[in-house]
């Protein structure tokens, strides 16, 4: 039963993974419906983010497009994707970008907030879903609970479940047999005195004679999955690059003008992203099998 399980929570982490439902995600930034704490909204913002990257995501904010990131400014609080321009929604579209999610918060005299994620599908604007939470003035205090929370935001992409929540059944006594009333009595147990027997002289028969502890041999070193060293050479108008699970990195210049990049990664299969003016360039499926140099990968 554990290892069937086990292989359910396997295969569900697996589909989400591997998921088309997750990749070129928008994030739309969040705003609250009063317009203030703006810095919470933010905050939030950057929780989504993270949650969708450490789940193999690739995902887009408005820092990632920095032309589009001024339009963005200028526009009122975003409630649905019908607020949204369509010159906006082409301008997705050409970074990319399929999917949009939009984010509202809710506060209360109290302290609590109600956070809404509405994820939709693009261009024809079709509703994926929605989903409500409720935070605490505790849970948007604390950096560990809001972003525990928000993670729940994840279940509203369609090939992704939510978890199996499965109980354990708490153990129950066992009666003890009982005779009826009317059955045949048991026979009475017969207690036989035997006399003592004189045993040798051993550790185990003599507690005071300490038995000699055998020659343990030493466990062996764990095993270490191995990692390998990747560098990336972009050229001199590249903005930034990513790598799936991992985020921008950062660039450092060469001295022939164009510039680089290193990351180790363990052996798996990746996707680098390169992005130039702001808009996605080009992106490149490789493989982390050796240490090696990926060079200029948009040629």
């Amino acid at each position: 039963m554990k290892n069937a399980l086990l292989l359910a929570l396997f295969l569900q982490t697996t589909a989400f993974t591997q998921s088309k439902s997750c990749q070129n995600l928008f994030i739309w930034p969040f705003s609250t419906d009063s317009g203030k704490r703006p810095e919470l909204a933010k905050q939030m913002t950057l929780d989504m983010e993270e949650a969708f990257l450490k789940n193999n995501c690739t995902v887009f904010t408005s820092s990632d497009l920095p032309k589009l990131a001024e339009k963005i400014a200028v526009l009122p609080a975003v409630a649905t994707v019908d607020d949204i321009p369509a010159d906006i929604v082409t301008e997705l579209l050409a970074a990319s970008s399929d999917k949009l999610l939009i984010g509202r918060i809710r506060l209360d005299n109290g302290g609590n907030a109600i956070f809404q994620a509405t994820i939709y599908s693009l261009p024809g604007k079709e509703l994926t879903g929605t989903k409500k939470l409720m935070f605490s003035e505790l849970e948007i205090q604390k950096d560990s609970l809001r972003k525990r929370k928000t993670e729940q935001i994840l279940t509203l992409l369609p090939e992704r479940g939510a978890p199996s929540n499965v109980a354990t059944a708490p153990e129950v006594a066992q009666p003890v047999a009982q005779e009826a009333p009317g059955s045949t009595p048991q026979p009475p147990v017969v207690v036989v005195n035997i006399p003592p027997v004189t045993l040798p002289n051993t550790p185990e028969t003599n507690p005071t004679r300490p038995a000699p502890r055998p020659k343990l041999s030493p466990p062996p070193p764990p095993k270490q999955e191995p990692s390998y060293e990747i560098t990336f050479v972009v050229g001199k108008k590249v903005d930034r690059i990513s790598v799936t699970g991992y985020g921008n990195l950062r660039l450092t210049k060469r001295n022939d003008g164009n510039q680089e990049a290193s990351l180790k990664l363990k052996n798996g299969d990746y996707e680098l992203r390169v992005f130039e003016d702001g808009k996605l360039k080009c992106n490149k499926f490789f493989k982390a099998d050796r240490a090696k140099t990926i060079d200029f990968p948009c040629r």
